[in-house]
């Protein structure tokens, strides 16, 4: 045999690891049932993270190898009999049970299956740029980038463990090794502090910025294994009480809103690295840790990681808003009781071998079997919203939840024409010419253009402005991203920014180049999601928002959130006079009804009902001082005119989420989430905008080359 135990005490089992691992799951699992509850308790996958660099080097110093190729073989075999086949039961299991309440569930069984290819961080990061995504919370999946990060760790550790000089008999293989790992982690640590908020996925998904946690918990481990009696005389003289200072600072930590999560991280980083090493002590922590009940949960916590996020997740799906928390807690123990008893146990301490198919070989035709099974389920679109219909029971057609990322036809799409997409330009003119179509070719009514801004609302109404253009036989420009037309920071988030100064240079630049080129009589369509951070929160993701803005004026001094939005209708006004010198019409769209969930999550699952309303009384008076203070502004300036969605999306005392289609044909939704419309739901705009067109538009459109009427229009994907 090539491989050769070393059987010291200090590689035997450490009880208080897993007593650790019970309280980074069980604050993990809390935050996720409720932000309310632990609302830093996300931060419990900050420890699994040292844990595991701490683990994995104590295992494979601990343990002597002949060779580098036996080291390679027993190191990932060991990794894949721990991790994979519970994950790849998990992934299978909720790929298929988020096809029946799911009408879109690509991006999600994407990430389950690049999960198993140990890569979905990376395809979270890429797809967490997509601001009109499904909310994180509806992807059962997306407790999966931290497992993928850890894989990628050990893809990395094995070559610095080589080029430390391990199989080379070097007698500074340890020196070598703490270097190479300091050097990396200092790196990863600075990326992660330079770039929470700036870049703040990249910070978060990525090895570059997290490998400084894990590898953290390597130094740990070889400066614990190698000087442990130094350290005890220096670090662990008074342990009762650094202990528990260090927990309840740890429970505070969890306690406490999420700001400043960056520095809290190091916290709690420096706690768990602190713990690990006493834990060679005796101590009443240490006793607490080592308990029969910790122990067992912290044995369970793999499973109990996997399993607790897609059982929350569907629990959206399924029941909306409406699950019972103490329900969900027994579910999710109950499913990671039998994954850990029934697979993720026994298989991790078998020998793998089917036939003349050992460990790797099942692995790649586990992972092959995945790939097609999961392709079927996202390419059988029709099956998936026939099973929807029937398990749901609803007769909602699935795609009036589509929201377009582009104008057909056009060049006007998200990437050339949206947010920070195009912020690295070099001439906004550039940036126009790409986000503009003349729909009015050999038309005498040529000159005449539409200009669409505003932020994530108004590329929400994109495709409607377009097809009106396109009935009036006129040019259309969209550019959108920020809070047009002000092109000041009024505001920012204590957490990060919310809008960026790129951001606003885009602003400032398309208002200058609307002023400069566009003629009498052309429109200027505005729509702003302003409630976000001014009016009281409807929602969780806007009560984020709003909780977390500050203010201030032009010269950074802070102000009030009534101040602010005041400075705010300053700039419209502003912007709205200017236009009428140069006899240019403003159409404003009013906010739209917000409600609690995402529509796609709300109209498939048993509370639909009552998710799927809100009162519009209460609506009003949240909105009332915008309301008021844009129809002033339309009573002052005649050049200035008012879509009211309410008008279209609300009877006296409700607004909903979804009804009858435009074309009275079907039951549709009128939400791509639960702030932006679809598709489908700006349809229900159509007639105000089009009346307001005809008056604006006074020529005769009856000899306009036929085209396909806006209503008829097909949804393709």
């Amino acid at each position: 045999m090539n491989l050769i135990e070393n059987k010291k005490k200090s590689n035997q089992y450490i009880a208080e690891i897993d007593g650790l691992r019970a309280i980074a799951i069980i604050a993990v699992i809390l935050n996720h049932l409720g932000s309310d509850i632990l609302q830093s308790g996300f931060l419990g996958v900050d420890i699994f993270f040292v844990i595991s660099g701490y683990v994995i080097t104590k295992s494979v110093l601990k343990t002597q190898f002949i060779n580098f190729s036996e080291f390679i073989k027993s190191f990932f075999e060991k990794r894949f009999k721990r991790l994979f086949p519970a994950l790849f039961v998990y992934v299978i299991f909720i790929s298929i049970v988020v096809c029946l309440f799911n009408p879109f569930p690509n991006v999600s069984i994407r990430t389950g299956f690049f999960s198993l290819l140990g890569l979905s961080n990376f395809y979270l990061f890429r797809y967490s740029t997509d601001y009109f995504a499904q909310a994180s919370y509806l992807n059962p999946f997306l407790n999966t980038w931290s497992l993928s990060l850890e894989e990628q760790f050990y893809l990395i550790f094995p070559l610095i463990i080589l080029l430390s000089g391990f199989f080379k008999n070097d007698t500074k293989k340890i020196s070598f090794l703490v270097t190479i790992v300091a050097i990396f982690s200092s790196i990863s640590l600075f990326l992660f502090l330079k770039y929470y908020y700036v870049y703040s996925s990249f910070s978060y998904f990525l090895i570059p910025t997290r490998f400084w946690e894990i590898g953290i918990g390597v130094l740990i481990y070889i400066f614990h294994n190698n000087f442990e009696d130094k350290l005890t005389k220096k670090f662990l003289k008074n342990l009762n009480f650094t202990q528990i200072f260090g927990t309840i600072l740890l429970l505070l930590i969890f306690l406490s809103t999420n700001e400043l999560s960056h520095i809290k991280t190091l916290f709690v980083v420096l706690i768990t690295s602190y713990l690990l090493i006493s834990f060679s002590q005796k101590s009443f922590l240490n006793n607490v840790l080592s308990s029969k009940v910790l122990v067992y949960i912290g044995k369970l916590s793999y499973s109990l990681y996997l399993w607790h996020w897609g059982i929350i997740s569907l629990s959206y799906w399924i029941y909306g808003d409406n699950s019972n928390p103490f329900s969900l807690l027994l579910i999710i123990f109950f499913i990671s009781y039998l994954s850990f008893k029934y697979i993720e146990n026994p298989l991790r301490k078998i020998e793998w071998k089917i036939y003349f198919m050992r460990t790797y070989r099942i692995v790649l035709c586990l992972i092959t079997f995945s790939f097609f099974f999961i392709y079927f389920l996202g390419d059988s679109r029709q099956t998936r919203y026939s099973l929807i219909a029937f398990f749901t029971r609803n007769n909602i057609d699935p795609e009036s939840f589509y929201l377009p990322q582009h104008v057909p036809g056009t060049s006007i799409n998200r990437k050339n024409c949206h947010g920070s997409m195009i912020v690295n330009y070099e001439s906004f003119s550039d940036v126009a010419k790409k986000c503009t179509y003349n729909y009015s070719k050999n038309n005498k009514n040529q000159s005449r253009r539409i200009f669409l801004a505003g932020d994530s609302h108004s590329y929400a109404l994109r495709n409607l402005i377009a097809d009106l253009s396109n009935k009036y036989k006129i040019s259309f420009t969209s550019v959108s991203g920020s809070m047009f037309p002000s092109d000041e920071r009024w505001f920012k988030s204590n957490s990060k920014l919310y809008t960026s100064d790129s951001l606003l240079k885009v602003t400032y630049d398309y208002k200058k180049f609307i002023l400069n080129n566009a003629k009498k009589e052309d429109i200027v369509v505005i729509s702003n999601r302003i409630v976000a951070v001014y009016t009281e929160p409807v929602n969780k993701l806007q009560g984020k928002l709003y909780s977390e803005a500050l203010f201030y004026d032009k010269d950074g001094k802070s102000i009030s959130r009534e101040k602010s939005l005041d400075l705010w209708f300053k700039d419209l006004e502003l912007f709205v006079n200017e236009a009428k010198k140069r006899n240019i019409s403003i159409i404003y769209v009013l906010p739209v009804p917000e409600f609690e969930l995402s529509a796609q999550a709300c109209l498939f699952s048993a509370d639909r009902k009552n998710c799927g309303e809100i009162d519009k009384n209460l609506l009003s008076k949240k909105y009332k001082k915008i309301d008021n203070h844009l129809r002033f502004i339309s009573d002052k300036y005649n050049n200035f005119s008012l879509i009211d969605p309410f008008k279209e999306l609300c009877n006296e005392k409700k607004c909903f989420m979804s009804g009858i289609s435009f074309d009275n044909t079907r039951k549709v939704s009128y939400y791509n989430d639960n702030n932006h419309l679809s598709l489908t739901g700006s349809k229900k705009l159509f007639n105000q905008f089009d009346d307001i067109f005809k008056k604006l538009l006074s020529f005769d459109i009856d000899n306009f080359d036929n085209v396909n009427s806006f209503l008829e229009k097909k949804v393709k994907f």
